[in-house]
């Protein structure tokens, strides 16, 4: 259907790897390496004082131009 256009051949090239790479792994699988747990830690998700923010500019949304309220 689609022949020998480009497309098809990198395709056929990525499954050719994909195979390859299975078989590696089938032979040979990784270490697993055991680490210790990592601490959690919990963070309230209670609103902060709004007035901790007056005055501040927030980046990443462009900022703001007016005051908050």
């Amino acid at each position: 259907m689609y022949g020998d256009a480009a497309s098809v051949r990198r395709l056929s090239n990525d499954l050719e790897r994909l195979e390859i790479d299975a078989r590696d792994l089938d032979s040979s699988p990784p270490n697993v390496v055991h680490r210790e747990p990592v601490e959690r830690i919990k963070v309230s998700d209670t609103p902060y004082d709004a007035s901790m923010w007056l005055g501040v500019d927030d980046e990443g949304l462009g900022g703001l131009h007016y005051e908050r309220g």
